[in-house]
């Protein structure tokens, strides 16, 4: 792999960091139909903060 290469990529990297962490958790635990705990836990990643009683 070129410099040039490895340059986009860790751009691209940086760029998408938060994304590619956002699908990894949604890949790794999807919601599974039948169960509330996961598709619960994913919702409350999902709407953040609002979710926490005041």
């Amino acid at each position: 792999m070129s410099e040039r290469e490895q340059e986009v990529l860790r751009q691209a990297a940086e760029a998408e960091d938060m994304t590619v962490s956002a699908f990894i958790l949604s890949t790794v635990v999807p919601p599974r139909p039948g169960s509330s705990a996961p598709q619960s836990r994913h919702h409350d990643v999902g709407t953040g903060v609002r979710t926490v009683p005041r």
